[in-house]
């Protein structure tokens, strides 16, 4: 009875995430609430193979339901593309550093 509960929870959370509902936080309360019933290496392989199908039907029920106006790109970069600009910069900058010149401090 228990098992049958969790996996129906389990099935609705994604439904939720996939559904916009909560975010991130539904589906990674999945392995957790699984593993209380299973192995956890087993509730990660079970849970991936939902997540995926979820996406995929999510995917047939969406297409053609969006606008190109969401994705359209201004002439002027917003503060959001100037970040990421930056940060792939400081990375490029800061990628030949190895572990030996990297200052960090170890507990």
């Amino acid at each position: 009875m228990t098992e049958t509960v969790i996996f129906a929870l389990v099935g609705i959370l994604v439904g939720f995430s996939k559904g916009g509902l909560g975010g991130p936080v539904p589906v990674a309360l999945t392995v957790p609430m699984l593993a209380l019933i299973i192995e956890p290496q087993v509730a990660v392989a079970l849970v991936l193979p939902l997540l995926l199908f979820a996406d995929a039907f999510a995917l047939y029920f969406y297409w053609g339901l969006y606008t190109n106006a969401h994705f359209a790109l201004d002439r002027r970069p917003t503060p959001v593309y100037t970040k990421c600009i930056n940060g792939r910069g400081l990375t490029w900058q800061t990628a030949h550093q190895d572990s030996t010149t990297a200052k960090v401090s170890h507990l």
